[in-house]
C-alpha cells in the first residue's frame, strides 16, 4: 500500500466513511442511495447553497426529523469503504453487516475511531 492510500484510509474520505459505517452499523450498497428530487434539491439549495454535485439521501434521522444526506463524493467513499470491509474481513453471506463491522473494527481499531 502506498503512502497516499494509507493516508486516505487514515484521515481521508475513506477514513471518515469507516466511522460513518461503524456509527450506522451498516455496509452500504448502491441501492441505499436515493438522489434528491427536484423539490428536495430546491429546499437543499435554500438551506445549504448551490452545488454542482449530486446529493443523495441515505436514511432518515428521527431525532432531527431530517434526511441524512451525502454528496456524490461521499457516496463513492461510503461504497468503497463498505467494499473494503467486505473484502478484508470476509464475504460470508450469512454474516450480518454488524458482525463484519465489529470484526473489522477489532482488527483495524485505528481506522474506526
Amino acid at each position: 500500500m502506498d503512502t497516499f492510500n494509507l493516508l486516505n484510509l487514515l484521515v481521508g474520505p475513506l477514513g471518515q466513511s469507516f466511522n460513518v459505517i461503524k456509527k450506522r452499523g451498516k455496509l452500504f450498497v448502491e441501492s441505499d442511495f436515493t438522489e434528491l428530487t427536484e423539490t428536495q434539491y430546491e429546499s437543499y439549495f435554500k438551506k445549504v447553497g448551490k452545488t454542482s454535485r449530486k446529493i443523495y439521501t441515505i436514511g432518515y434521522d428521527k431525532s432531527s426529523n431530517e434526511f441524512e444526506i451525502v454528496d456524490e463524493l461521499e457516496k463513492v467513499s461510503l461504497l468503497q469503504a463498505s467494499e473494503f470491509i467486505r473484502e478484508t474481513v470476509g464475504k460470508d453471506q450469512s454474516v450480518s453487516d454488524t458482525e463484519l463491522i465489529d470484526k473489522f473494527a477489532s482488527e483495524f481499531p485505528f481506522l474506526t475511531r
